[in-house]
């Protein structure tokens, strides 16, 4: 795997307990599993959250998602939403989510771990069939 671009949702500093789209910020990181290191990248303001649906799990949310997070591999929260079905399904992405922590550094160490066991037994086995749960 190498090098994994992450996304990750936050909400008053932890990891969002909220849908992906519904977090405060997003945070970025790269996961090198090769070099055991996890590198922050960048914070920036969720974007998607001004996003008005009419249903949950839009094509217009998911169209803006894509946008923002088109660089990701892995995109993280607290939650699985809607559109974490179709981001796996269309476009490739590991949708994450951890529910045993709030903690960031927690999560991303069990989601580098998790990755690099996936990695070593050739398969990534998704809960309900579309996310991860770490």
């Amino acid at each position: 795997m190498g090098k994994i671009k992450v996304a990750i949702a936050e909400k008053n500093g932890n990891l969002s307990n909220t849908h992906f789209g519904d977090s405060d910020k997003i945070l970025f990181y790269t996961i090198d599993t090769e070099k055991n290191t996890i590198t922050f990248e960048k914070e920036m303001d969720n974007p998607l959250k001004a996003v008005k649906e009419e249903n949950h799990g839009s094509e217009e949310k998911l169209k803006k998602a894509m946008e923002l997070l088109n660089d990701r591999d892995v995109i993280v929260s607290g939650m699985p939403s809607p559109n974490f079905k179709k981001l796996k399904e269309k476009f490739g992405k590991i949708p994450v989510v951890v529910q045993s922590t709030d903690n960031i550094n927690i999560a991303l160490a069990r989601i580098s771990d998790t990755l690099k066991e996936m990695q070593e037994a050739g398969e990534i086995k998704f809960n309900r069939g579309f996310y991860l749960l770490v």
